[in-house]
């Protein structure tokens, strides 16, 4: 999906690293740990996928893992159809 381009315009995909030294920018525009930001959200298993609006507030279900690698787009695009819906309204 984030290769293809077809989400590109709806949503922004990031991935985000959780080991050891690695850093992002949060939602106050701020460097900090990606451990430190993967725990505010208590993201303990790889892949989470968290479906997040601009505040960084959860506005769909998380995905944990990944069961079914046939299905997960449809998982994707669903929690994307949701969070769009909970954000315009």
């Amino acid at each position: 999906m984030l290769l293809s381009g077809d989400e590109a315009n709806r949503v922004l995909m990031r991935e985000l690293l959780i080991d050891a030294g690695e850093t992002v920018v949060n939602f106050q525009g701020q460097h900090e740990a990606s451990e430190t930001f993967s725990s505010r959200y208590k993201v303990r298993v790889t892949p989470t996928l968290l479906f997040l609006d601009n505040k960084g507030e959860e506005v769909a279900e998380r995905i944990l893992g990944i069961n079914t690698v046939d299905y997960l787009p449809f998982y994707i695009e669903g929690a994307i159809d949701h969070a769009t819906q909970v954000m315009t309204h």
